[in-house]
């Protein structure tokens, strides 16, 4: 008899960690990231993502720029300082030319103005995930 263990084929998922501020952005993402077969944890601010950090292990952040609490930039330095191999994709709704640049030069993988290229964005997560 074969049976399938759930918590198994949980554990073995790549674990994502959403951080940010606007619900429907978490939300579309959590969805479509569990659809591509992702384990999604969501925080809804800068400090409420370190705590989550501290306490999982995670394969990739998407991580939002502007929040109230936090600038995603010094959630990003403290993420390289702390968690060297972590995967990371910025996104915002206030791109610059400038602001994606010291976002690769901070260690991102890549970055997305919102609203975000759904299929493009799979795509790069399925991507930072095999590399």
């Amino acid at each position: 008899m074969i049976t399938n263990d759930s918590s198994t084929d949980r554990e073995a998922r790549p674990a994502i960690l959403i951080v940010d501020d606007e619900v429907t952005v978490q939300d579309s993402l959590k969805i479509i990231l569990n659809y591509q077969g992702y384990d999604v944890d969501l925080a809804s601010s800068g400090k409420e993502g370190l705590e989550c950090l501290g306490k999982k292990h995670f394969d990739l952040l998407v991580l939002d720029l502007k929040m109230p609490d936090m600038n995603g930039f010094d959630i990003l330095t403290h993420v390289r300082n702390q968690y060297p191999q972590l995967k990371v994709i910025l996104i915002t709704g206030f791109g610059t030319l400038d602001i994606a640049r010291q976002a690769l030069a901070q260690g991102a993988m890549n970055y997305f103005d919102k609203p975000i290229d759904l299929n493009r964005f799979i795509q790069k997560v399925k991507k930072a995930l095999s590399d």
